[in-house]
């Protein structure tokens, strides 16, 4: 069994949940908002790798805010496998491509060309356009599905990026830094 810091077990954040932990100092909640098993990754090479698949020893190509430019960064954190959910939500794009992400109000985000940030899936629209890999893309549907899913997430040293099925994501503390 593998824990993480505080001895919290993620298992208990299938299904979309949360967690709020308490320390001397404060309360943070972590929550489960995650990108859907099958999603291809990008990786710093430029091939891509299921997310199931992904390990600690791959670096992903990511979007450097720092330097405004792409970038890369190792990663170092992954969901364990068999977290599921019951929902999810699918956007596709006008080039024909599909993201399937999950969460407590799909908190997984895409980065908004629009608003220049992160911005929540489930508050995606028709129309809204996201940056991608190769360049601006624009929202063609919007679907909220119920139905079980399997779901990872991971993150990215500096970064918290990463492209999936081509699109840019992060998860709730991707606008940390100014973009």
């Amino acid at each position: 069994m593998s824990y993480y810091p505080f001895g919290i077990d993620l298992k208990f954040i299938g299904y979309g949940g949360t967690v709020t932990i308490t320390c001397s100092d404060g309360s943070f909640t972590i929550t489960a908002s995650c990108i859907l098993k099958g999603t291809d990754i990008l990786l710093a090479d430029g091939t891509t790798k299921k997310i199931e698949n992904l390990t600690y020893d791959d670096v992903l190509k990511v979007w450097d805010f720092d330097e405004g430019q792409l970038g890369s960064a190792k990663v170092c954190w992954l969901t364990r496998p068999g977290l599921k959910s019951n929902h999810y939500y699918q956007l596709t794009f006008d080039n024909g491509t599909v993201l399937k992400t999950t969460g407590i109000n799909s908190n997984h985000r895409i980065f908004s060309v629009d608003q220049s940030k992160f911005t929540n899936v489930c508050d995606a629209k028709v129309g809204d356009k996201v940056f991608s890999i190769n360049g601006t893309l624009t929202i063609t549907d919007v679907q909220y599905i119920e139905e079980e899913c399997e779901y990872y997430n991971v993150m990215t040293s500096n970064k918290i990026n990463c492209f999936a099925n081509g699109i840019l994501t992060s998860d709730r503390y991707g606008n940390l830094y100014p973009i």
